[in-house]
């Protein structure tokens, strides 16, 4: 299911950078969320093709994420909920 609220390009760059923000409401938990990419991310993204992009939405406590698809059009069409989350960090 697509819930597409809102989709804006930010007139205001963060650190220099603009970003694509997008309002989507998690299915699990029904909380309202702004999904942000760097513009820089989404050219280049675009220049290669590379649709549907996926983009992780980690949040909630429990802890549990949303797995945006982005398409072409930069918009979130698709989201499936991830309830299993492991993070590991080795250096």
């Amino acid at each position: 299911m697509t819930s597409i609220l809102k989709t804006e390009k930010s007139n205001e760059p963060e650190n220099g950078e603009q970003f694509l923000r997008n309002q989507q409401k998690c299915p699990l938990c029904k909380k309202n969320f702004t999904i942000s990419v760097k513009s820089g991310l989404l050219k280049q993204i675009k220049k290669e093709m590379r649709f549907p992009y996926a983009h992780l939405h980690v949040h909630g406590n429990p802890l549990h994420a949303m797995l945006c698809y982005i398409d072409n059009d930069l918009r979130v069409r698709s989201i499936k909920i991830i309830k299993s989350i492991d993070i590991e960090n080795k250096n």
